[in-house]
């Protein structure tokens, strides 16, 4: 199944069960609108990038690295990352030892070092060649191309923390899965700083037509729909292709519909808003008609200072006459 099929699958059930669902109970806004194009373009564009990560003027550069070759030189431009496939060993595929490789290579650049790990690891399930890889990625076995399998891990992604001219050593190395790693030069996926300020944005607003609004579950989804864009450009390579793709719908759920949703649920039942519109204040205004006429009640008693001065007066005559 096509990677690029469950992004926009995904994307349509949860905006169009979002849209009607608001739609069914009235509580719709314009501006949830926008929320939603923002929201659903945004996994759709990293998804493009992180699969088709090959510019259209090829791979930058190339490099081979093994256990034997244990050094290579590439260069690397600002805004590219480099891209770790593992070229399979034509070994036993049964014995547990051919079944994994470790790695580990230090990164050194012009004033800055880094480092990059990783395992590649073979299908221990079972041959399944029926996977589709995406154009201009593939898995050499025996010096043969084939199509990954379910259950494999044979690439990984790593960007520098610098850029220009790399060094790259190899520290570590064991296992027999592996042959050779080809090291690519290709495009970096989005800024992880632009892809959580879209998270921040789209979440926010969505709290706001929730809360205010009552555009219920709407911060959830959208939450979890921009989330899932960050998910995607940490763990998706080319070869991954719908596995990992999949796997990224996790922690954005989680982290989405359980954190962001959750948030709205608690913020409309005991927030600021939650007062506003209350039974308690239309039933106060019988008290102040109780009280106007209270003061009618006790409005004789002005007229009993006279009184009491004039019987205060009478006593002190009546002494002074006695």
């Amino acid at each position: 199944m096509n990677a690029a099929l469950i992004v926009a699958a995904v994307v349509i059930l949860t905006v169009g069960w979002q849209a009607k669902y608001l739609s069914d109970r009235g509580a719709g806004h314009p501006a949830m609108w926008p929320l939603f194009l923002i929201a659903g373009l945004v996994p759709a564009w990293v998804a493009v990038q992180v699969l088709n990560p090959v510019p259209a003027d090829g791979v930058r550069a190339q490099a081979k690295v093994s256990g034997q070759i244990r050094s290579a030189q590439l260069e690397l431009p600002p805004g590219y990352a480099l891209m770790v496939t593992a070229t399979l060993a034509d070994v036993d595929e049964k014995d547990p030892a051919n079944q994994k490789t470790a790695y580990a290579m230090r990164l050194r650049g012009d004033g800055w070092e880094d480092g990059a790990t990783g395992v590649m690891k073979r299908d221990s399930a079972g041959a399944d060649d029926g996977i589709t890889v995406v154009d201009g990625a593939s898995v050499q076995e025996g010096g043969k191309k084939r199509a990954g399998r379910l259950g494999e891990d044979l690439q990984d992604r790593f960007e520098p923390v610098g850029s220009g001219t790399v060094a790259v050593e190899v520290t570590n190395w064991s296992g027999g899965a592996a042959e050779t790693l080809d090291l690519e030069v290709v495009k970096a996926p989005p800024a992880k700083l632009l892809l959580w300020g879209l998270v921040v944005l789209v979440t926010l607003g969505g709290l706001f037509l929730e809360v205010r609004r009552g555009a219920d579950q709407l911060a959830g989804n959208l939450a979890f729909l921009s989330l899932w864009a960050v998910f995607l450009r940490d763990g998706v390579t080319p070869l991954d292709s719908w596995q990992e793709v999949g796997k990224a719908l996790l922690p954005a759920a989680l982290f989405g519909w359980g954190g962001a949703g959750g948030l709205a649920y608690l913020l409309v039942k005991y927030g600021p808003a939650s007062g506003d519109a209350p039974d308690g204040p239309a039933a106060e205004p019988a008290a102040p008609a109780a009280a106007s006429a209270a003061p009618a009640a006790v409005s004789s008693p002005p007229a009993s200072p006279p009184g009491g001065d004039g019987e205060g007066e009478g006593r002190r005559r009546r002494r002074r006459g006695a």
